[in-house]
């Protein structure tokens, strides 16, 4: 830092600052939120971290400074978190017979009149008729008089917890179910539910999968206002929830006969210690081997969050392509994938 003037100098403080939390970032997935509960939020910035490295490794090279080699080295390190946000290259898989699962949260059909739009409820029914999914599964779903897709879906099963009317899941399919079953997490409204799907002669396991919220406005500025340390204890407290209801979820994988899959809202990333133990258990992310572009799925303005996931048995299913839906009905986006036995 000798050579560098004043400003130069705090610039690089900064820098260093950034690459510190970003590599804290990387490593939090390694780590259950359940120690480090508050540190856990740090994750949900790390799009915004790796811009600003991006940005210190541009201003070094326009100004031939050594100083470039400490973001360029934490990038690299990170490869495969940039690689989990941001898809290229990837191409449908022709010649294979697929059927096509799409996840939504639809945000309670627009209940509480959060998006300044009419007739949701209609517009996501047209939505899915016309996309057609041969299995759908929805989240803080209930049976709105205005979403009625039987004639199309004439299989389906919804549960919802104990006076939380507005706020189930469900799953939606044109192959018959032979089980179905619920997970019931305690002391919350969030649930995963399950269907074993008979498509053929085959039997899959879906799980909707619905884990506990953050509670995040989708809004920067909403947050800005906020009590931070009452924001990031309930983020924290959030978390540890989480991991509880992922323990539920990995004694019930363990219990199933059929190959699966796994869908819906984690309320988390895809640099989170979930989705790492997750990808751990044997499951492939449907994004990462059929996406493109950079995946977003919450409307969380300029932050690109992907929290809605498609992953699916690796020994037993084939992601044949996948995409991401540019469609404003709720505050999170649809996605679907096809896959093939």
């Amino acid at each position: 830092m000798k050579n560098l003037n004043w400003i130069d100098k705090f610039i690089y403080i900064i820098n260093i600052l950034c690459s510190v939390l970003l590599l804290i970032g990387y490593g939090l997935r390694y780590f259950s939120p359940v120690h480090f509960p508050e540190l856990a939020s740090i994750s949900l910035g790390l799009p915004i971290l790796l811009i600003t490295n991006l940005f210190f490794l541009f201003y070094w090279l326009l100004k031939f400074k050594k100083q470039l080699l400490l973001s360029l080295i934490v990038l690299i390190i990170g490869y495969d978190v940039i690689l989990s946000i941001f898809v290229i290259g990837n191409k449908p898989l022709k010649g294979k017979e697929s059927f096509q699962l799409m996840s939504f949260n639809v945000r309670h059909f627009n209940i509480y009149e959060w998006m300044n739009k009419k007739d949701i409820p209609q517009k996501i029914k047209t939505f899915i008729l016309s996309e057609s999914p041969d299995i759908a599964v929805f989240q803080d779903f209930y049976e709105h008089n205005k979403f009625h897709v039987d004639d199309k879906y004439p299989h389906k099963f919804i549960k919802h917890k104990k006076g939380q009317k507005h706020n189930g899941l469900a799953i939606y399919s044109k192959y018959p179910f032979t089980s179905t079953g619920s997970l019931a997490f305690p002391n919350t409204s969030n649930n995963i539910i399950y269907a074993d799907i008979l498509k053929q002669e085959d039997t899959l396991r879906i799980y909707n999968v619905h884990f506990e919220s953050l509670k995040l406005e989708p809004d920067v500025n909403t947050i800005g206002s906020q009590d931070q340390k009452k924001l990031i204890g309930r983020m924290g407290s959030s978390f540890k929830k989480q991991v509880q209801q992922f323990q539920l979820l990995q004694e019930s994988l363990q219990e199933s006969p059929h190959p699966t899959i796994i869908a819906g809202d984690l309320n988390n990333t895809s640099y989170s210690y979930l989705y790492d133990k997750l990808i751990k258990e044997g499951f492939t992310d449907a994004f990462i081997e059929r996406g493109s572009g950079y995946g977003k799925t919450f409307d969380f303005d300029f932050i690109p969050l992907r929290i809605d996931f498609i992953l699916t048995d690796d020994k037993n299913i084939q992601v044949t392509d996948f995409k991401n839906y540019d469609v404003e009905l709720s505050d999170h986006y649809p996605i679907s994938a096809d896959l093939s036995l």
